[in-house]
Formats: structure tokens, sequence, C-alpha cells
């Protein structure tokens, strides 16, 4: 299961969250617009240990933020993963807030996993 999941929302700010040990895609939001997450921290190692050893290598598939919209912005916040620390996702054109993932910004931020993925993301 993701822990956190957010769909078809609009004017969102999610701050100062702590997310620990996601069993697997930490933070997910699909079809926003104008969604700001601030002072957020996502920790998915498992014994501590600020090293991506064997153990915390079992970890996969811990995304940390996943994102799909228009107007995001995340900033100020840390990820400790195995996986992807922040995903920007294509949209489909289906969605209600968003056709195509657009006007994303992270910054400020401090990463320790597999950094910033980019997917498929289809112009206008």
């Amino acid at each position: 299961p993701r822990l956190f999941s957010l769909v078809n929302a609009t004017d969102v700010l999610v701050e100062n969250w702590s997310f620990l040990q996601s069993p697997y895609w930490t933070f997910t939001a699909r079809d926003v617009a104008r969604l700001e997450v601030r002072g957020c921290a996502i920790d998915n190692r498992v014994n501590h240990a600020d090293e991506h050893g064997p153990l915390n290598l079992a970890a996969f598939n811990t995304d940390g933020f996943d994102v799909a919209g228009r107007d995001i912005y995340i900033h100020h916040s840390t990820v400790w993963n195995q996986d992807d620390c922040f995903t920007i996702q294509p949209m489909d054109r289906s969605g209600l807030n968003a056709q195509c993932t657009e006007n994303v910004l992270v910054e400020h931020v401090v990463a320790s996993g597999l950094g910033l993925t980019v997917g498929a993301v289809r112009p206008h």
C-alpha cells in the first residue's frame, strides 16, 4: 500500500509531515493542481544507518514523492530511501485538474537514494 495518496485535488499544502518506513511508494499525488509540499521528511532506512548497505537495499520500491499534475512545488524537505526520491509522472490527458504534468519545481531538498526521475511527460 501507498502510505499517502492524493488524487484529484486542488490548492493543497502538506507541511511538516514525517513519513517513516513506508512499505511501498511513500507519497503519491495524481491529477493535482497547486500542490505545495514543505518541511516534510521521508525516512525508509531499515536500520537508521547513514549508508546504503545490504540491509537497506532490500527496501526497493520505496519511492519518496511521486507527483503528476500542474503547479507543484516541493521544497525544504528530505528523503532517505533506496529508490527514486522525487519522481515526476506523466498525465494521460484524462485529468480534471491537469492534462499534462507541468510547472513542477523541486528545490532546497536533501535526497539520498536514486535521485530525481522524470517520466515521459507528454506535451500539450
